[in-house]
C-alpha cells in the first residue's frame, strides 16, 4: 500500500467526518472538496474510498459537460477512520513496543559488557533508570488498555430487552467520537449503522428506542441546526415539541 496514498485517505475521512455534510469529491480551483486531484495519487485515493464504500456520493451535479460528484463519509468510512487512528489502537502500539524493548534490554547489557568493558558499571546504572522508566510507563499503558477495554454494560436489563441494539448505539457514537467525528451523528447515519448488524430494523423501532435510550439519558438527541425546509432526509427525524431532532451523541 503507498503510504501517501493512506496519508491522503485519511486526511480525506477525517474532514468529511469533521464537516458532517455533503462535499465536493475533488477540489476545483479556489472551491474545496476532500481530494486535491483525479490524477496521480490523490485520484487513486479517491476511487479507494469509493470502491471500499468509505465515502458514498450522494448527488452529481451537472454544469454543462462537467459533472460534479458530491459526497459523504459512510458509517464504514467511520469503522475504517476509528481502526487507524483509534487511541486504544495507538496504546496497543505503543503497549507491544514498550514489551519489545523491556525484552531487548538483558541482550543490550551483554553487548554494552562486551565492547566497553571499562565503562560496564556506568552502562549498567544508566541502563537500570531506563529500565524503571520503561516498566513503569508500560505499566500505565496496562491500566489505560485495562479501562478502555473494559466496557461494563451501564444499561438496565429493561432497556436491553426492548431496545436489543442499544448497546451498538452507544458502541458507534463512542467510535465516533474517537475518530474525530463533531456535532453529534445525524440520525440517517446511525440508522445505516445499525442496519449493518440488525438488518430487520425498522424505522419506527429505531425511533422509539432512540426515545427510550434519551429517556434513560444513554444518549442525547440534539435538534437541527438550520432552516426545517434544509434538512436532509427528514423521515428520520423525531419530534419533541416545536423542534426537530435530527443528532444523537454519546
Amino acid at each position: 500500500m503507498n503510504p501517501r496514498e493512506d496519508e491522503i485517505l485519511l486526511g480525506a475521512l477525517r474532514e468529511a467526518l469533521t464537516v458532517g455534510e455533503e462535499q465536493r469529491l475533488y477540489r476545483s480551483g479556489k472551491l474545496k472538496g476532500l481530494f486535491p486531484s483525479k490524477h496521480g495519487v490523490a485520484g487513486d485515493a479517491a476511487a479507494r474510498a469509493l470502491r471500499e464504500g468509505l465515502l458514498e456520493v450522494v448527488r452529481v451535479e451537472t454544469r454543462g459537460k462537467v459533472s460534479i460528484d458530491w459526497v459523504k463519509i459512510t458509517p464504514t468510512g467511520v469503522e475504517f477512520l476509528h481502526r487507524r487512528q483509534s487511541p486504544i489502537v495507538l496504546l496497543h502500539e505503543l503497549r507491544q513496543l514498550l514489551a519489545t524493548t523491556h525484552q531487548s534490554l538483558p541482550h543490550f547489557l551483554d553487548v554494552l559488557h562486551q565492547e566497553w568493558r571499562q565503562a560496564l558499571d556506568d552502562f549498567r546504572r544508566r541502563l537500570d533508570a531506563t529500565q524503571r522508566t520503561v516498566q513503569i510507563l508500560a505499566e500505565q499503558v496496562e491500566e489505560a488498555v485495562r479501562r478502555i477495554d473494559t466496557r461494563p454494560s451501564d444499561l438496565a436489563d429493561t432497556i436491553q430487552a426492548s431496545t436489543p441494539w442499544a448497546t451498538e448505539v452507544i458502541d458507534y457514537l463512542q467510535r465516533r467520537k474517537e475518530s474525530g467525528g463533531a456535532n453529534g451523528c445525524p440520525l440517517p447515519e446511525l440508522f445505516s449503522a445499525l442496519r449493518r448488524r440488525f438488518p430487520d430494523l425498522t424505522l419506527v423501532d429505531f425511533q422509539s428506542g432512540l426515545r427510550r435510550l434519551h429517556d434513560y439519558r444513554a444518549i442525547q438527541l440534539q435538534p437541527f441546526d438550520g432552516p426545517v425546509e434544509k434538512i436532509p432526509q427528514p423521515e428520520y427525524a423525531l419530534l419533541d415539541g416545536a423542534q426537530l431532532m435530527y443528532y444523537a451523541n454519546r
